[in-house]
């Protein structure tokens, strides 16, 4: 299964209360990006391979990839709502989402329209559960195109909520549940890393030799790199592994626990090894990775070897990186300007594609960076504002 496009309405940190995010190409592709910068679906539909989303500080861009994250999850791995709260943080009344799904194995189109509702409203906290939704079906046939796809009216209604027996579906589970119960492959499809971007803590660990490719990538002085007594390891349940490490030039094994591994690791290294062993499982199953901040902690180099892996002919299971970044530089490894989100946050948050943003002046030729360096897109601090912090610091300098 995979997503489209999301439409979601009600969010009131939003402008107009809308976040809308397409997953496919609404730019003509050429052949040299297929299977590289995009995956062909059917017809003239291209997934993007990539999706980033740029802006200036406290633009909205954690913010905007939780909300992905919970819906990716919940119409994609089968999740209850009830994990998902975080979405209560962003509207007070209602929530209402728009899931375009495609099915890849029947040749079929889903739209999902679900309410969303809390349980209280005074809460910002309180819990989800689905009010109503309609779930509608359309065959894939020569028809389809980019003009088309999304036309609400061209969808078959297949099912509406009210009239199921809800005592065989629960509040906080979507009816789309029972679609992807009848699939066959259900193992999770969505990895995320927005929960650790502050967070030094080395999660992840993959029982084969990539681990040490990964850690002398990361850090060429690491010699060995591995958990400690791994035999007798894998048969302690609910055991934590100790791990053993040792720096080339030196005699020194160092012997150390997840929780003080930062002791002996850089932040870059722990962080790449969590990125590194989230991306050997996307590709491997196909799915999302989503990591806010992309680069923190990371050299320029790494993170365009990030990039590489998704917008590479390594993958062959169609997985799909969607990121956030402060540093537009970033960017300049993406060639399609439809795939790249840019942010700004003033009374609401903003969200729109790059491509929609330059128009006419979208092209090919220049680099991203100058693009948004040069001020044409307002994804660097105001000039103005950074003029009023010099004075007051001035001031402050003058009077101590």
């Amino acid at each position: 299964m995979k997503a489209l496009r999301i439409i979601v309405n009600g969010l009131s940190n939003f402008e107009n209360e809308e976040l809308k995010v397409d997953f496919i190409a609404s730019k003509k592709v050429s052949a040299y990006e297929t299977n590289a910068t995009v995956t062909h679906l059917f017809n003239s539909i291209y997934k993007q391979n990539s999706i980033s989303f740029v802006g200036i500080n406290a633009s909205g861009k954690t913010t905007t990839l939780a909300i992905i994250e919970s819906l990716l999850s919940i119409y994609i791995d089968n999740d209850s709502i009830l994990f998902h709260t975080n979405l209560s943080k962003n509207f007070s009344d209602q929530l209402n989402v728009k899931m375009y799904l495609y099915d890849e194995k029947e040749n079929d189109i889903y739209l999902i329209q679900s309410t969303i509702m809390k349980e209280n409203k005074e809460d910002a906290n309180s819990k989800l559960y689905f009010y109503d939704e309609d779930l509608y079906l359309r065959k894939v046939s020569r028809r389809v195109n980019k003009k088309n796809i999304f036309n609400d009216e061209l969808y078959d209604h297949i099912q509406n909520r009210s009239v199921l027996n809800n005592s065989y579906l629960k509040d906080e589970d979507s009816i789309f549940s029972a679609v992807l119960n009848e699939k066959e492959n259900r193992s999770g499809k969505v990895f995320e890393l927005i929960n650790l971007t502050d967070t030094n803590v080395f999660a992840y660990y993959l029982n084969n030799l990539t681990n040490e490719s990964f850690i002398r990538y990361l850090d060429p002085s690491v010699e060995i790199f591995r958990i400690k007594d791994e035999e007798k390891y894998h048969f302690k349940k609910h055991t934590l592994p100790k791990f053993e490490i040792k720096f080339k030039n030196s005699d020194v094994i160092h012997t150390s626990g997840i929780a003080d591994l930062g002791d002996i690791l850089s932040s870059g290294t722990i962080k790449g090894l969590n990125i590194f062993a989230n991306i050997v499982t996307v590709l491997s199953r196909g799915g999302y990775l989503i990591i806010d901040e992309i680069e923190n902690h990371l050299n320029k180099r790494i993170v365009a070897s990030i990039l590489e892996f998704f917008l590479s002919d390594i993958n062959n299971n169609e997985a799909t990186l969607l990121f956030s970044t402060h540093y537009v530089e970033i960017l300049d490894g993406i060639d399609r300007s439809d795939s790249i989100y840019v942010l700004n946050k003033e009374e609401a948050i903003k969200v729109k594609k790059l491509s929609d943003r330059l128009g006419e002046y979208d092209r090919s030729d220049k680099k991203k960076s100058e693009i948004f360096l040069s001020g044409v897109v307002d994804t660097v601090p105001d000039y103005k504002s950074y003029q009023n912090i010099k004075k007051d610091i001035s001031h402050y300098l003058r009077g101590n």
